[in-house]
């Protein structure tokens, strides 16, 4: 097989174990965060919910200004996600860390 091949297989491997790490550690998270036991998956679901309200957008802008520009703004926005999290779990703030996917 092409090396390109286990490139990609590598790559997809490492994108599964993320996406779980990340399922896992939010529903630690929004049990640590959480007044209430129902809320403790609030944070997955407002992943599952900013991936679903974004992927729309995602495809026309990069219609519109191509498939690198919008992975690069695609990443910031994701970057800016990130730092709203982080300031949530800095603060304690279930409120604020699920704003963080959006």
């Amino acid at each position: 097989m092409p090396i390109s091949v286990w490139g990609l297989a590598v790559a997809q491997a490492l994108l599964m174990s993320g996406n779980i790490l990340l399922v896992s550690i939010s529903a630690l998270i929004g049990q640590q965060l959480a007044a209430h036991p129902s809320l403790i998956t609030l944070p997955i679901a407002c992943q599952f919910l900013g991936l679903i309200i974004s992927t729309l957008p995602a495809a026309h802008l990069m219609q519109k200004l191509g498939r690198k520009v919008g992975f690069v703004i695609g990443n910031l926005v994701g970057l800016s996600g990130t730092w709203v999290a982080m300031q949530g779990l800095l603060q304690s703030s279930l409120g604020m860390f699920t704003r963080g996917p959006f």
